[in-house]
């Protein structure tokens, strides 16, 4: 129903999805997670978004596994960030963000370089909304550091998205 338009529709099912029971808690938090995503894009409704986000950060703690208790806390905050981006609130998106790299972070200290690709799609955001602030030193600093994490992992595809957001932040100051 998303993909052709019915957001009433799919709004519907993507709530009956929470109310299923016996599912397990990854399964719960995904869910809550895809209904925030589906309020955040497809209703550009922020608040509603964030609802659902919260929602499934508070079932985070019910994951048994530490690094995946961190891992999902991380994803969580992280689109709690992007709602807090659209709207118009970079203070708390950029608190998010930071929030988000350190829990990364951490985890790649403890479980080697298997986060290290996320990280630096964060840097990536933290660069944009720090831009978007006028706070240009920090956002490149941001966005060099989302380069050196692209660029160390070999991922084309993150090196292709850190030059992309590079190439904007000059264009943007005419350079």
């Amino acid at each position: 129903y998303k993909f052709i338009g019915q957001n009433d529709n799919a709004l519907k099912y993507y709530l009956e999805s929470i109310k299923i029971e016996n599912m397990n808690i990854d399964t719960v938090i995904l869910n809550y997670l895809m209904i925030g995503n589906f309020y955040l894009y497809q209703l550009n409704n922020p608040d509603g978004a964030l609802k659902y986000y919260e929602m499934a950060l508070g079932k985070v703690e019910y994951i048994g596994m530490a690094f995946l208790k961190d891992y999902y806390r991380s994803i969580c905050i992280k689109d709690m960030a992007m709602a807090m981006e659209i709207k118009e609130n970079t203070d708390k998106a950029i608190e998010y963000l930071e929030k988000t790299v350190q829990i990364l972070e951490d985890l790649c200290k403890n479980k080697g370089q298997s986060f290290y690709y996320e990280i630096g799609l964060n840097y990536g955001h933290l660069g944009r909304i720090y831009e978007k602030k006028g706070d240009k030193e920090k956002a490149l600093a941001c966005l060099n550091k989302a380069l050196n994490i692209a660029k160390e992992t070999g991922n084309r595809q993150l090196t292709a998205l850190a030059y992309t957001n590079l190439g904007k932040f000059f264009f943007n100051q005419k350079h």
